[in-house]
């Protein structure tokens, strides 16, 4: 049960979130497939600190037609807010994103992807 934002098996410094699923499949998980590449989430890592900021941190594996594999990151940030067992999400690039605790982990949707995270 979610017991609130200072919640310490979720929150805090060195806590830290990973994606165990995505649309309930393992990592790595295609996510782009185009004639020419193909871009799988190796890892996700969500960090989320008791003063309701958040950064969340996305590994790549990225691979074109002729054999050449790169390793990229893109990380995001911004605030979250809770209410009950429901935490909003609001990136400073203007997306937001809603998730659900319970079970001992958070299940966030948005972008046409599911997140199930656990510490």
């Amino acid at each position: 049960m979610w017991l609130g934002h200072n919640d310490a098996r979720y929150v805090g410094r060195g806590r830290r979130l990973r994606a165990r699923t995505i649309n309930g499949g393992t990592l790595p998980v295609r996510v782009l497939t185009q004639t020419n590449l193909t871009l799988d989430i190796a890892a996700e890592t969500l960090f989320m600190t008791s003063g309701g900021t958040f950064s969340d941190v996305t590994h790549y594996i990225r691979s074109d037609s002729v054999g050449t594999v790169d390793l990229p990151a893109d990380t995001l940030g911004g605030t979250w807010t809770v209410k009950g067992n429901v935490v909003s999400y609001s990136a400073t690039n203007g997306s937001t994103f809603v998730g659900t605790f319970g079970g001992g982990s958070i299940l966030i949707e948005g972008v046409g992807l599911s997140f199930r995270y656990i510490k």
